[in-house]
């Protein structure tokens, strides 16, 4: 669902760096999270006109903390699980650039680094565990492409 004009020009006047940037990639994104937001208070209206009990709760960790727990452990895994692979240079010339960048990541990790990490993905399960205790369902945004009309 699109956002009114007023509102995304609100929202540019934010996140803009200047009065001539309507395009920088965090006004481009503050749009979009806009966007995502009222497609997804949309969906909310929906479930409450169907009779469903709806409350908005607030996520029990920030969001970069478990983002940054998951991609550590995630270059983690694939360095080990391709640590042979990437030994063989005539293999690893055939690696493409992001996996390499993956795997030097996960070669470069400390214990403390994947033990932190493994804790705060603990965490992050243990409190959402708690949460959803709590409630039937939950709806979450989850597109990382923001849907659009079709016409």
């Amino acid at each position: 669902m699109s956002i009114t004009k007023e509102n995304k020009k609100n929202v540019i006047n934010e996140f803009s760096k200047n009065e001539k940037d309507t395009g920088s990639a965090a006004v481009q994104i503050a749009v979009l999270t806009e966007r995502i937001k009222n497609l997804t208070d949309r969906a909310l209206k929906r479930f409450k006109d169907l009779g469903a009990s709806v409350e908005v709760v607030n996520l029990p960790m920030p969001m970069e903390k478990v983002w940054e727990a998951w991609i550590t452990l995630r270059s983690w895994s694939i360095s080990n699980s391709l640590s042979e692979e990437f030994k063989d240079l005539e293999k690893r010339k055939l690696m493409k650039k992001p996996l390499l960048w993956e795997i030097n990541r996960g070669l470069s990790l400390s214990n403390e680094d994947i033990v932190q990490a493994s804790k705060i993905r603990s965490e992050w399960f243990e409190k959402m565990a708690f949460l959803l205790s709590k409630y039937d369902a939950a709806v979450l945004p989850s597109a990382q492409v923001q849907p659009f009309d079709i016409d």
